[in-house]
C-alpha cells in the first residue's frame, strides 16, 4: 500500500484488523518497534520510504507486509511585508515573495479569499482590523502565514503618531516642557528596554541612543518632571506610534 503525508504532519501506521500476536514495526531506517500502531510525529522528510510489518506467536514472525510513506516537502516559510501600523482611511498592502511553482491566496478577517501574493485595501476602515492569513501551497502541501492588522485613528489628538521620514512634516515626538523640571523622559520598546532617553527635552526623533532609525511600531514613553509651582516629583505614561 501506499501512504502520503506533509511535512510536519503524522504518520499513523496501523493494521486492518488486531489480534493477539506479537506486532513488530521496521522503519526505512532500520529501526524495529514492537506495537501494533507507528506513530511519527512530526513527519520529516527522512521518513520517506518503505515500512515493514511483521507478526509473531512469540515463537516464529511470519512473512513482511509493507507500505510505502511518501512524505512532501511543504512551502519554505516567508515574511508578510506589510505598511503597519496604518492610519484608518488610508491604503493596506500586504505581499510575500512570488513563487511560480506555488499558489497564493488571502483570507480577510472579513473571510474574503484573494488569490494573489499581493493584497491592497484602497481604504482601511475598523471594519477592516483583524488577522489577515496567506495560504500558500507547492500543490502538495500548503502552509499558512498570519498578521493582525489594526488600524489607528491618525486624527484623534490623543494618540501620539509621528512620522520621521525626512519630509519636513511630524519628523519629532514633542511634547513643551515649559512650566516644569524635566527630571527623565525615557522611551522603550515593547519588550521593555530603553531604546531611547533624554533628560534635556521631551522630544524624539525616532532614532535610539545611538542615532540609528528604530523600526515602526509601538513604543512607550515615561515622563518625570517636578511642576515649578512645587517640588512633589510627578510621572506621565503614554504610547507613541512611529510610522515611516
Amino acid at each position: 500500500g501506499t501512504k502520503t503525508v506533509c511535512e510536519g504532519d503524522s504518520i499513523l501506521l496501523m493494521p486492518d484488523t488486531l489480534s493477539n500476536l506479537i506486532y513488530q514495526w521496521e522503519t526505512p531506517s532500520g529501526t524495529l518497534v514492537n506495537d501494533s500502531i507507528l506513530l511519527i510525529t512530526p513527519a520529516t522528510l527522512n521518513d520517506n520510504g518503505s515500512y515493514y510489518l511483521r507478526l509473531s506467536d512469540g515463537v516464529c514472525f511470519g512473512e513482511k507486509s509493507s507500505i510505502n510513506v511518501t512524505v512532501n516537502a511543504i512551502p519554505d516559510e516567508v515574511e508578510i511585508t506589510a505598511n503597519n501600523p496604518i492610519c484608518l482611511g488610508t491604503k493596506l498592502t500586504l505581499s510575500v515573495p512570488f513563487d511560480v511553482n506555488q499558489l497564493y491566496n488571502w483570507t480577510t478577517p472579513n473571510s474574503t479569499i484573494i488569490d494573489s501574493t499581493v493584497l491592497i485595501v484602497d481604504k482601511f476602515m475598523e471594519t477592516d482590523n483583524g488577522v489577515y492569513i496567506i495560504t500558500i501551497s507547492n500543490l502538495n502541501c500548503s502552509l499558512k502565514e498570519a498578521i493582525d492588522i489594526e488600524g489607528i485613528n491618525c486624527s484623534d489628538d490623543q494618540v501620539n503618531v509621528f512620522t520621521p521620514n525626512g519630509d519636513g512634516i511630524n519628523d519629532e515626538f514633542f511634547i513643551s516642557s515649559d512650566g516644569v523640571s524635566l527630571q527623565a523622559f525615557k522611551v522603550f520598546n515593547r519588550w521593555g528596554s530603553i531604546v531611547y532617553e533624554n533628560n534635556t527635552t521631551i522630544s524624539w526623533d525616532g532614532n535610539d541612543k545611538n542615532g540609528d532609525p528604530l523600526p515602526e511600531g509601538g513604543y512607550f514613553y515615561v515622563l518625570d518632571f517636578i511642576p515649578l509651582t512645587n517640588t512633589i516629583l510627578l510621572a506621565q505614561k503614554g504610547v507613541i506610534q512611529l510610522m515611516r
